[in-house]
């Protein structure tokens, strides 16, 4: 578990709250060292802190009842940037948990926690932060962004910029295929043609030169790319695949 470096943001307008999950960190950190951690005590001064920084947490651990910005929107506002990150919220009233179902947190730590639950669930965060960081990012107008690779449909290249089409919304930055295609190619992505590297989880179906994606989307292929993308999905020579595709 030595082998990943994680960041933790603390967001809690209650002092008393900070330093236990600093204290529970500290102890934590005996076993797993290559965590560090901040203590924001308002969503708002989180929010700025990333904003100035251009920074992103691998872990948040927030309050849901704040001032102003509570648990909930601060959460929902760091997926729209960052939609790895993984949420723990600290709550003491049942009636918030069906509002917290869209930022999609591990779990809810019902005040007080104790130590032994604060470890079980810190184990199952790097866990998941291990599996949530098989990500691309990238910067675009000075702001950094992660997107889980398993998220992407597809890269479009578009002039200057690469659009990232995802199953949440879609992102563009400044930059070339060439940059980028070892990193994809290793995540699970091929090329369709010059325009297009799609997710090969997302294909559902070839036909001629033709790919059927998973949102409804057909991206045609050209005839060699095509070709390497079969041989990629069944392993086995292109005469024997072409035979099992299904012709209209």
């Amino acid at each position: 578990m030595e082998d990943t470096y994680m960041n933790i943001a603390i967001c809690d307008d209650q002092d008393e709250w900070i330093e236990i999950i600093e204290d529970y960190l500290t102890r934590f950190r005996h076993t797993y060292r290559n965590i560090s951690w901040e203590a924001f005590y308002s969503a708002e001064e989180l929010i700025s802190y990333m904003q100035k920084n251009k920074y992103v947490f691998d872990v948040l651990i927030t309050d849901i009842e704040m001032q102003t910005i509570n648990g909930i929107e601060l959460a929902n506002q760091i997926r729209e940037k960052d939609s790895g990150i993984v949420i723990f919220f600290l709550t003491s009233h049942d009636e918030y948990i069906r509002q917290c179902f869209q930022p999609s947190p591990l779990n809810f730590w019902d005040k007080p926690i104790e130590y032994n639950q604060f470890e079980r669930d810190m184990k199952k965060a790097i866990k998941v932060y291990k599996e949530n960081n098989k990500i691309f990012g990238f910067q675009y107008k000075g702001e950094h962004f992660r997107v889980q690779y398993k998220n992407i449909i597809y890269f479009k290249t578009s002039g200057k910029k690469i659009i990232i089409h995802s199953q949440e919304k879609d992102y563009e930055f400044y930059g070339s295929f060439n940059e980028y295609e070892k990193a994809w190619t290793m995540a699970g992505f091929v090329k369709a043609n010059r325009f297009y590297y799609i997710n090969s989880e997302f294909i559902v179906k070839l036909k001629s030169t033709d790919i059927l994606l998973a949102n409804g989307e057909i991206i045609q292929a050209t005839p060699t790319h095509i070709k390497n993308i079969r041989m990629i999905f069944f392993e086995y020579d292109y005469a024997d695949a072409t035979e099992e595709m299904e012709v209209d």
